[in-house]
């Protein structure tokens, strides 16, 4: 529990639009609202770019929109006035540009900040002019946090190794999932008329590399049908490599869906083939109800979910009791995995109890411990 009372925490992100780390934060706030509420925490949520909602705060969140446009000078000047008038005690932050942002605004006002790191820095931006900027950025701001998140022990150990960090600054906390209140939202309907059918879930952008999976699903000749649930910049790209394959007929774009667990919980298996990833939600909770995952083994998450290992490695398909392991950005590999794992599904080789086992290690009751420790430790230097 909290030790502290009557203070003030700001939490802030870029947005609410309909990424990972704004599920996580909302699923945050609703998880904790009794708790803040009993010790009289004043809550405020602060957004950067004035974008459409697509997660929403409980009420008792007081929201600021900001209008930054994306821009990191604009955003820091309106952070600054922001933070300034609230005068909070403590300030929580999601995403590298508010964390890039909030870092030094509070240093300077002698409030304590606490960074909440989401993706794995050096594979998430490439080599870039402003990839390589971003990277210099955090060498150079975050070891001046007062406390980071690290979503992963592969997120962690990138931070520490390459940018800097304090390893007694950095704490591991696993995204959490409300397992029976998954399970509800899966009873809804699924609209796609087939009842056998794979699903990749995440925004439709370079790194989530579904160019690979279509490759793959190509190389396999796999008929099972592929829903994408999803939005984002590639998906004219996308369609267009389906139809070139000659596999548009089995690829269904079904676009950003609201909730996607129905269509989860009732699909052979999920696919994931990312580049990179901080903690992929999708897995986890594709895991949380029942259904079996194929995943390039990316830095970083996969592994420590599928292996319980982040340093894990194979330059083939591996089989594990909850899903299959496969090299990053391969496509034989990937064509492989998706053949093993729909041959495995088809005889029941992944059990309930095996899935539920590592279900369990991701509940929001772990994740308060973590979080009232680290917040009572931040709160009370």
């Amino acid at each position: 529990m909290l030790r502290f009372k009557n203070k003030k925490i700001v939490f802030v992100i870029n947005s609410l639009e309909g990424g990972g780390a704004e599920k996580v934060l909302c699923n945050w706030l609703m998880e904790l609202e009794a708790e803040f509420l009993e010790a009289n925490i004043d809550v405020h949520l602060i957004l950067l770019d004035d974008l459409e909602h697509k997660n929403i705060p409980p009420d008792y969140v007081k929201i600021t929109q900001l209008n930054s446009g994306g821009s990191f000078y604009t955003g820091f000047k309106l952070l600054k006035r922001a933070i300034g008038a609230m005068s909070p005690d403590l300030v929580i932050s999601f995403l590298t540009r508010s964390n890039l942002l909030s870092t030094p605004i509070c240093r300077i006002a002698k409030i304590p900040v606490v960074l909440s790191e989401r993706v794995h820095t050096t594979q998430h931006f490439g080599n870039s002019l402003k990839g390589k900027l971003s990277r210099l950025l955090i060498r150079f701001i975050y070891p001046s946090a007062t406390k980071i998140i690290a979503v992963s022990h592969g997120v962690k150990a990138d931070l520490v190794n390459h940018y800097g960090v304090n390893s007694e600054k950095c704490t591991v906390v696993y995204n959490a999932y409300n397992i029976d209140a998954l399970a509800e939202q899966a009873n809804g309907d699924v609209n796609y008329p087939v009842a056998e059918y794979c699903v990749g879930i995440g925004r439709l952008v370079d790194n989530k590399n579904f160019e690979l999976l279509l490759s793959a699903i190509n190389e396999a000749d796999l008929t099972l049908p592929l829903l994408l649930l999803g939005e984002g910049e590639n998906e004219p790209k996308l369609k267009q490599q389906a139809a070139d394959l000659g596999i548009a007929e089995r690829v269904h774009f079904m676009g950003y869906v609201k909730n996607p667990y129905p269509y989860l919980k009732n699909a052979s298996f999920l696919v994931s083939t990312s580049n990179a990833e901080g903690f992929p939600n999708g897995i986890a909770e594709s895991i949380c109800l029942s259904t079996p995952v194929l995943s390039t083994n990316c830095e970083s998450g996969p592994a420590e979910i599928l292996a319980s290992d982040y340093n894990f490695s194979s330059t083939s398909a591996m089989v594990f009791d909850t899903g299959i392991l496969v090299p990053t950005n391969n496509k034989k590999e990937v064509a492989r995995g998706l053949l093993q794992i729909k041959e495995l599904v088809q005889n029941n080789k992944f059990s309930a109890a095996s899935l539920r086992s590592k279900a369990d290690e991701f509940s929001f009751s772990t994740l308060k411990k973590s979080l009232f420790t680290l917040l009572n430790d931040t709160l009370g230097k």
